[in-house]
């Protein structure tokens, strides 16, 4: 299953676990099935993460990695971190009304000439990250999964 899915069964709270736990940089993807241990993997250098020290993997693209894991999840940690990351700014934009305001007003504010929005936000870096936001939030909760 895919990064979405994972999120889906385990949660802002799992997401976040996950990610808190990754070995170190070069992780990649964690491989999930339900009742064992999930393992890192850094399919850029082919290697696995194996309780303290990286092992080789025979795994060399997500393809093969979401092969092994079909009864499971194949999460690439980049889109976990990103979901994790949109989920946190539609809190802290007093959920997904609040964004959907922001969003309103800071196109308003763009519309007006004022770059930087509300309180000095560069409201063109920002409407693309809530937007992104909200489409991710639509992938968790309405749209079923699709990724």
């Amino acid at each position: 299953m895919s990064t979405i899915g994972y999120f889906q069964k385990f949660g802002l709270t799992g997401a976040k676990y996950a990610l808190a736990n990754i070995p170190d940089k070069t992780a990649t993807h964690l491989g999930v099935v339900i009742d064992d241990e999930p393992t890192y993997y850094s399919l850029d250098f082919g290697s696995y993460w194996d309780n303290s020290d990286w092992q080789d993997s025979d795994f060399r693209t997500e393809a093969e990695l979401s092969e092994a894991y079909k009864d499971g999840w194949c999460v690439d940690l980049s889109k976990l971190k990103r979901l994790v990351e949109s989920m946190d700014l539609i809190h802290s934009n007093g959920g997904w009304n609040g964004t959907k305001n922001t969003i309103t007003l800071f196109q308003s504010s763009l519309d007006l000439g004022l770059y930087h929005g509300v309180d000095g936000v560069d409201a063109e870096k920002e409407i693309p990250r809530l937007k992104q936001a909200v489409a991710d939030y639509r992938a968790i909760y309405a749209d079923g999964g699709a990724e």
